[in-house]
């Protein structure tokens, strides 16, 4: 049996510029997937409203772990949906720091990194936060939020990082949903 997904290493072999990101959501769907080391398999872990979807591929980079002790999330940009399980070769562009509140009102930093696929044709003018355009930091705002909404939480991005943010990007991305 091969190395469970988790634990594949975060860079890719071939480039140390390139990641390894593990899609667990695909773009378009309504289901909430996230991988459970434990029974190594992909759990549905809830159902977003009807007329709500994932609006980017939602993945994590394997092997190390963010502050909330879960693999680093990553949202991905792709030409077409890619399916849970699915391992991609990536660009990273840069991170949105983010801060959520749980239902039971504990607050916990759960940053998003951004990536672009590798190979992409679509998103090949991407290679840093200011390549974004206004459409692209709008959407990347309101699929943060549905993220929280659907696990009854609250987010508030504070920051985000790169080699350069976009001016543009950064009011839309900083006020998705506020703590309260």
């Amino acid at each position: 049996m091969g190395t469970a997904l988790h634990q594949l290493p975060a860079h890719a072999a071939r480039s140390h510029a390139r990641i390894h990101v593990v899609v667990e959501t695909p773009k378009g769907s309504r289901n909430k997937v996230a991988f459970d080391p434990d029974l190594e398999v992909f759990m549905l872990k809830g159902v977003l409203p009807e007329g709500h979807s994932f609006l980017y591929d939602f993945g994590f980079v394997p092997s190390p772990k963010a502050e909330d002790g879960d693999p680093l999330d990553v949202l991905l940009l792709l030409d077409a949906p890619a399916f849970a399980g699915g391992v991609v070769e990536a660009r990273l562009l840069g991170a949105l720091e983010m801060e959520q509140r749980e239902a039971d009102g504990t607050v916990q930093r759960n940053d998003r990194l951004l990536a672009v696929a590798a190979n992409s044709r679509e998103h090949k003018s991407l290679h840093t936060l200011t390549d974004l355009s206004a459409d692209i930091c709008t959407r990347l705002s309101i699929s943060s939020t549905l993220i929280m909404r659907q696990r009854e939480a609250k987010s508030r991005c504070f920051g985000a990082w790169g080699p350069s943010v976009h001016t543009s990007c950064w009011p839309r991305l900083s006020n998705p949903a506020t703590l309260s």
